[in-house]
């Protein structure tokens, strides 16, 4: 990731872009919302058709996507209908013609929300349509397809998907919501694998794991603004403000954290697990 002296994003996804939340605001009006360590899901959500203004889609922290999995937001058509064209993709000058009412009535369904809650997993080739919502820590198996939405913690594959049976036996459940992942610090996170394994083994209580970790005490955030290209991609194209617990940080601090992220297209980096964190802010 590369910002530009004006503060334009110039490269994609980076992973100095990894550990943070960030709210994106298109110039459609549709807001994308993506969880700490989620940055890839940017690359993969398509916004089509009529979304419109308000959420357009929204993952937690810690999800994994494919780089061959699709999220479409938007895209239906009114197919019980006798006109079910959009006249977006291969005429869409036509729509210029229209009055307000007729173009209100072109083929095509209004965009619904898609929300994904924390640590989902999204396999190859793997498709979620609009308006579904997919539970924290659900696994979508490769090549599914996902029209309806998805319960936490269970897996799911087919086409069209559906539950093949829960991912963690209730003991194993009730210890993985103990760790509370999505709050964990990411200067902690190289340590993680190896104290899971404890815990599953039996080699460490949950007070052992619980001693050798910290967690989030605020919730920082950056925000973006955003194009969505012909093709329905998000396109960053500046970093706005950053907040902390809702609130906007001080014009110096931002600075500062815009001058870290831009980093990304230099040959040396001065890394940190979160700038937010080293700068005292969480």
């Amino acid at each position: 990731m590369q910002l530009d002296p004006t503060g334009n994003y110039v490269v994609p996804a980076h992973p100095l872009l990894a550990p943070y939340a960030m709210t994106i605001l298109t110039n459609l009006g549709a807001v994308v919302e993506v969880g700490r360590f989620s940055a890839d899901f940017l690359a993969r959500v398509q916004i089509l058709g009529l979304a419109g203004e308000g959420l357009a889609f929204r993952c937690g922290a810690f999800c994994e996507i494919s780089p061959t999995a699709e999220i479409l937001v938007g895209g239906g058509h009114h197919n019980d209908g006798l006109w079910n064209l959009s006249l977006l993709g291969q005429a869409p000058a036509f729509g210029n013609f229209m009055d307000p009412a007729n173009r209100a009535l072109r083929g095509m369904e209004p965009a619904r929300p898609v929300i994904l809650g924390d640590n989902v997993l999204i396999s190859a080739g793997a498709l979620i349509v609009d308006g579904v919502e997919i539970g924290t820590g659900a696994v979508i198996g490769a090549g599914s397809v996902v029209t309806r939405s998805c319960e936490p913690l269970s897996i799911y594959a087919g086409v069209p998907a559906r539950k093949l049976r829960d991912r963690l036996a209730p003991e194993r459940a009730a210890l993985y919501a103990a760790c509370r992942i999505p709050e964990l610090h990411a200067h902690h996170l190289p340590r993680i694998p190896a104290l899971m394994k404890g815990l599953e083994a039996g080699e460490l209580t949950i007070d052992d794991y619980l001693g050798h970790v910290s967690f989030l005490k605020a919730a920082p955030r950056l925000h973006w603004e955003a194009t969505v290209t012909s093709a329905g991609r998000i396109n960053l194209t500046g970093l706005s403000k950053a907040t902390v617990d809702g609130k906007d940080i001080d014009a110096a601090t931002f600075e500062a954290i815009r001058s870290y992220l831009s980093q990304s297209g230099t040959a040396t980096v001065a890394w940190t697990p979160d700038i937010f964190h080293t700068l005292g802010l969480c």
